[in-house]
C-alpha cells in the first residue's frame, strides 16, 4: 500500500537507507537522498506514515555522518594525485649507493633535479714531505730536482655525479702540483644501468670512458677513503693513476660482485703512453668477489685477473756520420781526427705477453661503542707489468720479468676522533733478478720492503683529518763497496691535511 499512494517518498527513503547501509563513497547520491526527502515529507509524509517521519532524519544522520567521509574523499582525492608525489622516491632510489666499485659516488652533496639527482663531492689534500735522499741542488745535468723536501698539493679533487634510474655520469677532476701545476680528469665514466634495489645494488651496469681498473683491493679504493698517503709499492708498480680508459661491465647479486672490463693497457700516469692505445686494446681485466654485512661487521674479498700485452716502441734507421775525436790534442785537424760513425740498423716494434692474478680480503668492524677497526690484506703476481716503477720490458732485457708484491695493514678509530694505523708492504720487481760480480752470476734482489705507522685526528662525522706518518724503506737499490746491491737511505714523512665533508 505505502508503494502504491507514496511512491517518490518510499524511494527516496531506500535510497537513503541503501546509501547508508553500502557505504558509497560518492558524495553527489549521498546529498541526494536528503533534498529529495526532506522537503516533500513536512506536508504529505506526516499524516499518511508517522513511522516514516522518525526513520526518515534518522536517515541523513547515517548518510551524512559516515557518508561524510566520503567527504574525506577530498583527501582521497590528494590520494589520487599522489602518483606525482609518489613518482619522487623513484629518482631518488638510484641516487643510494650503486654497486659500483667507486666510492665517491655514494657519498657528498645531494640535490634533486626532477628524474636526476646530482652529487658534489670536493676533497683536498695537501702535505708537507721530507725524504732522506733530498738534497738541495740539482742533478748534474741540470734538469732534474734532486731536493724533495717540500709543500705539496697532493691532490685537489672535484667529484660530479649525476644519477638517474637507468644512468649515471661521473666526473673527477685533480689538480697537483706533483710535477709542477697540472690539472686533469681521473674518472670520466658514463653508464647505463638497471634500476638499483633499496640497498643501492644494481645486477648490471655497462661503463664507457675512464675508469678506476678493477682490479684488487688497493687500485679500487679511494683516494679520500685511504688513511695512508699512497697505495702498496706494487699497485703503484702495476696500475700507475689507477685509472684506465675502456668499457667495462659489473653489478652485483645479493652478496657476490663482478666487474669485467676491456681497457687500452696504458694506466693514465704510465710514463710513455698514459691513456692511449698504440696498439688495439688488448688488456682484459676483471675482479670477483664477495660483500658480506651485518650489523656490526662488513667483508669483502675478491680474486682477480689481467690478461693482455705491452707494447715496444722501436726505432729507425739510423745514417753513418762523419766524427771528430781530438786525439792528438794539437787543435790542428789531422786524418786520425777523423772518424766514421756507422749508422745503427731499424729496430721494428713489438708487442710482449704479460698477465697478473691476485687476492685481497678486508675487514671492517666495529669493535666497541667508540672503536673501530678496518684491516686488509692484498697480493699480486705479475709477469712483465710493471709499468710505473721500474718499467719491465722483456725486448730490452732479453727475458720475461716476474714481479710479486704483498700488503697488509689495519687502521683504527678511537672515538671517532683518533687514528692510528699500521701497514707493512713488500715488493719484487724482478725475483729472477741476477747480476755479474767479479765475472760471477749472483742473485741480485731488487725487493723493497716498507712499514709505514701514522697517528692523527679527524673531525667526527666528515673525512677531514690531519695525519703524520713515517715510512722505514729498506730496499736494495744502491750498491756496496762489494759490487752488490744494498740499503738506499730514503726514509720519508708525510703530514698531511685533508679537508672533505
Amino acid at each position: 500500500m505505502t508503494k502504491r499512494r507514496h511512491p517518490p517518498v518510499a524511494r527516496g527513503i531506500g535510497a537513503a537507507l541503501l546509501a547508508s547501509s553500502v557505504g558509497l563513497a560518492q558524495p553527489a547520491p549521498a546529498p541526494t537522498p536528503a533534498p529529495v526527502t526532506a522537503p516533500p515529507m513536512p506536508g504529505p509524509a506526516a499524516p499518511v506514515e508517522a513511522p516514516a517521519t522518525p526513520a526518515e532524519p534518522a536517515a541523513p544522520p547515517t548518510p551524512v555522518a559516515p557518508v561524510a567521509t566520503p567527504a574525506e574523499a577530498p583527501p582521497a582525492a590528494p590520494t589520487a594525485a599522489a602518483p606525482a608525489p609518489v613518482t619522487v622516491p623513484p629518482p631518488s632510489a638510484p641516487a643510494a649507493p650503486p654497486a659500483t666499485t667507486n666510492t665517491e659516488s655514494s657519498s657528498g652533496f645531494t640535490f634533486p633535479l626532477g628524474a636526476f639527482t646530482l652529487r658534489v663531492l670536493p676533497y683536498l689534500q695537501a702535505q708537507y714531505e721530507s725524504h732522506q735522499e733530498s738534497e738541495d741542488q740539482l742533478s748534474s745535468d741540470g734538469a732534474h730536482l734532486l731536493n724533495r723536501d717540500r709543500f705539496v698539493l697532493r691532490r685537489g679533487r672535484l667529484v660530479v655525479g649525476v644519477d638517474h634510474r637507468w644512468a649515471q655520469l661521473l666526473l673527477e677532476l685533480d689538480v697537483n702540483t706533483q710535477q709542477g701545476v697540472a690539472v686533469g680528469a681521473r674518472q670520466a665514466e658514463a653508464t647505463l644501468r638497471l634500476p638499483v634495489d633499496d640497498h643501492g645494488r644494481t645486477p648490471a651496469s655497462l661503463t664507457f670512458g675512464l675508469f678506476r681498473t678493477p682490479f684488487g683491493h688497493e687500485v679500487l679504493r679511494s683516494a679520500r677513503d685511504r688513511v695512508f698517503a699512497e697505495n702498496a709499492l706494487f699497485a703503484q708498480a702495476f696500475f700507475p693513476g689507477e685509472s684506465d680508459v675502456g668499457a667495462r661491465v659489473q653489478g652485483a647479486l645479493g652478496w657476490f660482485r663482478y666487474a669485467v672490463a676491456v681497457v687500452n693497457g696504458h694506466p693514465l700516469d704510465e710514463p710513455v703512453y698514459g691513456g692511449r692505445a698504440p696498439t688495439a686494446p688488448r688488456d682484459v681485466v676483471g675482479r670477483l668477489g664477495v660483500d658480506v654485512r651485518s650489523e656490526r661487521v662488513r667483508l669483502t674479498a675478491g680474486i682477480s685477473a689481467l690478461g693482455g700485452s705491452g707494447f715496444h716502441a722501436g726505432s729507425p734507421q739510423g745514417v753513418d756520420t762523419l766524427g771528430v775525436r781530438n786525439t792528438s790534442e794539437t787543435g790542428t785537424l789531422t786524418p786520425d781526427d777523423l772518424a766514421l760513425i756507422q749508422g745503427r740498423a731499424a729496430v721494428r716494434s713489438q708487442n710482449f705477453a704479460r698477465f697478473a692474478a691476485g687476492a685481497d680480503v678486508a675487514v671492517d668492524a666495529r669493535l666497541a661503542a667508540n672503536v673501530s677497526l678496518y684491516a686488509w690484506l692484498e697480493g699480486a703476481f705479475g709477469q712483465n707489468m710493471d709499468r710505473g716503477l721500474f718499467f719491465t720490458d722483456p725486448v730490452v732485457t732479453g727475458y720475461d720479468l716476474r714481479g710479486l708484491g704483498l700488503v697488509a695493514g689495519a687502521t683504527a678509530t678511537l672515538f671517532s676522533r683518533a687514528l692510528v694505523g699500521l701497514r707493512v708492504d713488500w715488493y719484487n720487481p724482478n725475483v729472477d733478478g741476477t747480476t755479474s760480480v767479479a765475472g760471477r752470476i749472483v742473485v741480485a734482489p731488487r725487493d723493497v720492503f716498507t712499514v709505514s705507522a701514522l697517528a692523527g685526528v679527524q673531525v667526527p662525522g666528515t673525512a677531514t683529518r690531519l695525519v703524520a706518518q713515517y715510512d722505514v724503506v729498506r730496499d736494495h737499490l744502491a750498491l756496496g763497496t762489494d759490487g752488490l746491491p744494498t740499503d738506499f737511505a730514503n726514509n720519508r714523512f708525510t703530514l698531511r691535511l685533508q679537508v672533505s665533508p
